[in-house]
C-alpha cells in the first residue's frame, strides 16, 4: 500500500482507494485481542500445559 492521493487522471483511477479509514485502529485491536487471548490471562496457560503434557488423553 503506498500512502498518498488518488490521481484522477489516470486510466485506473475508479478501482484505488487514498486510505484505508480506520484501519491503523483495526490492527492494532486485534493485535491486542489475540495478545490477550493467547497470553496469561486468556489461554496461555492451558496451551502451555497442552505443550508440557501432550494431548494424548482420551476424552470420556
Amino acid at each position: 500500500m503506498i500512502k498518498g492521493k488518488v490521481n484522477p487522471a489516470k486510466p485506473d483511477a475508479k478501482y484505488m482507494v487514498d486510505g484505508l479509514s480506520g484501519s491503523t485502529l483495526t490492527t492494532r485491536g486485534v493485535d491486542h485481542l489475540v495478545r490477550f487471548w493467547m497470553g496469561e490471562n486468556g489461554y496461555g496457560p492451558f496451551f502451555k500445559r497442552l505443550r508440557e503434557e501432550g494431548a494424548n488423553e482420551k476424552l470420556s
